[in-house]
């Protein structure tokens, strides 16, 4: 996969520009939990980028937290922090 920095847009696209013509790449790999929700307007033109290469967006459950992600804290086990992603 492509993974990108969907904190900036800009370098997204410019990644994804760089390696979509590269067919060991499959995928655009995005963390489903950053800063902004993917849904936002200034995504489109990264997931209009993947449309024209033919990539599916995959999408990890991972995050870029920088505070706990949970009033309890920080999860001490795997299992507890894919729990609290859900």
């Amino acid at each position: 996969s492509i993974v990108v920095p969907m904190q900036d847009p800009d370098l997204a696209i410019e990644e994804i520009e760089r390696r979509a013509g590269d067919n060991r790449f499959v995928s655009i790999l995005v963390l489903a939990q950053g800063e902004t929700l993917l849904g936002r307007r200034h995504f489109w033109p990264v997931y209009r980028l993947a449309e024209k290469y033919r990539l599916p967006l995959a999408i990890h459950a991972g995050t870029q937290y920088r505070q706990a992600p949970s009033s309890a804290g920080w999860p001490s086990h795997r299992y507890e922090y894919y729990f609290v992603e859900a």
